[in-house]
């Protein structure tokens, strides 16, 4: 097979697999995502969902790996606490979840994928 044949067969196959490496998906951010993976919906988000990102990405961009909050750690800001919301009627139970930064789009990065394009790279033509 000519070196050719190889750099092409190999070039498809990285383009493939990395399609095959990203998950683009909308939503709130799942936990452990690099925030600039993540894409508030600006007509969807408060100004406080959007400054908790913006910090979020400032400190990844210094070096920190912030812990991006979960659906069901505790409100942000004003929003009322689980308890307070089950405290309304007494017999309604509410199921709450809160996005950090909103809702957005975000990239799911797999990094095994890369590994294997990494690997493929490498193998000698």
């Amino acid at each position: 097979m000519s070196a050719e044949l190889i750099a092409a067969l190999r070039a498809i196959a990285a383009d493939e697999l990395a399609a095959l490496s990203e998950h683009v998906g909308y939503g709130y951010a799942p936990r452990g995502i690099d925030p600039r993976d993540f894409t508030p919906n600006d007509e969807s988000c408060s100004p406080a969902e959007i400054a908790e990102w913006r910090a979020a990405c400032e400190a990844w961009e210094r070096g920190e790996r912030p812990r991006v909050p979960g659906p069901h750690d505790p409100p942000l800001g004003d929003a009322p606490t689980p308890d307070a919301v089950l405290a309304g009627d007494g017999g309604t139970l509410i199921h709450q979840t809160r996005a950090y930064w909103g809702v957005g789009s975000y990239v799911l990065r797999d990094e095994r994928w890369q590994r294997v394009i990494d690997a493929l790279a490498a193998v000698p033509a």
